[in-house]
């Protein structure tokens, strides 16, 4: 993740079905929390580019979502399960 941007950047490694990977079925929740971050995304040379539109708390634990609603261009699920990948801010710095 980058501070500078406040972008999540993520490569699928294959080929997407773009029109499975969007606001609901890739998203940044607070840890213990269900209440998506705002955000939109968009496919950018095969990655696929989460921008937050709100700014994350500071010292705040916080989960990437990926669901398996996710398909590459086989129609092949990201996973058999959802995939969460969590991190932590501090102040002024993202940690993972």
């Amino acid at each position: 993740m980058s501070t500078a941007t406040d972008t999540v950047i993520i490569d699928f490694g294959t080929a997407m079905d773009e029109s499975t990977v969007n606001n609901n079925s890739v998203y940044v929740t607070k840890k213990g929390d269900t209440a998506k971050v705002g955000a939109s995304g968009d496919f950018v040379d095969g990655k696929y580019v989460l921008t937050l539109t709100e700014t994350l708390s500071q010292k705040t634990d916080y989960e990437l979502h990926i669901t398996t609603d996710v398909e590459n261009v086989s129609g092949e699920s990201f996973g058999a399960e959802d995939y969460i990948a969590s991190f932590k801010t501090s102040a002024g710095v993202i940690t993972a």
